[in-house]
């Protein structure tokens, strides 16, 4: 008996087996899987390239942003704000880097007496969003402050750079910050 029943079993097996090849799809019929899509823009660190110069403007006091060409994987930039008259307001320190994953920029202000406003380990991060011709957009990403994302466009050797904050819960919404800059070297 035990041979009669190892040998139905192994039959069964068998016509199971055959039953579902015969209803299994075609392999092109099969689902493949899709790649994931891309984490940052394909844009390189010479898209950005036209930053690259010094920029100067009159804001309620002399505004002054200076960036170095594209070097490798990265740009760095400064930035100052005088009072009308003449003592600084402000200045900035930024640094735009081609990453794994994508480009993203970061800066740190600084007061007169170059005392950090943000933490050592808490640089304003913006992640690039879209680049294109002589126009780049930054959104927030890590430890953004109340800036949402931040413009840059160059036009007929002008610089506007556009700083948008992010709604805060019952405040009044801040207007941007609107700079226009002239092209005063390279």
């Amino acid at each position: 008996m035990r041979l009669s029943t190892r040998i139905a079993a192994i039959s069964l097996s068998t016509v199971a087996a055959v039953s579902l090849a015969a209803h299994r799809p075609p392999p092109d019929a099969l689902p493949t899987a899709q790649p994931a899509p891309a984490a940052a823009p394909s844009a390189t660190i010479d898209s950005l390239a036209f930053l690259a110069g010094s920029w100067s403007g009159d804001m309620g006091g002399y505004v002054e942003e200076n960036w170095s060409r594209p070097q490798g994987t990265s740009i760095v930039g400064t930035f100052r704000w005088l009072k009308k008259n003449g003592s600084p307001s402000m200045f900035e320190m930024l640094a735009i880097t081609r990453e794994d994953d994508a480009i993203r920029l970061r800066l740190r202000h600084y007061s007169p007496t170059l005392n950090a406003k943000e933490d050592a380990d808490k640089p304003l991060t913006y992640r690039l969003k879209e680049v294109s011709g002589a126009r780049a957009v930054f959104e927030a990403e890590k430890d953004p402050g109340s800036v949402e994302r931040i413009v840059y466009a160059v036009e007929d050797d002008a610089l506007a750079i556009d700083v948008i904050f992010k709604p805060e819960e019952g405040k009044p919404a801040r207007d941007p910050l609107n700079f226009r800059l002239k092209r005063t070297g390279f």
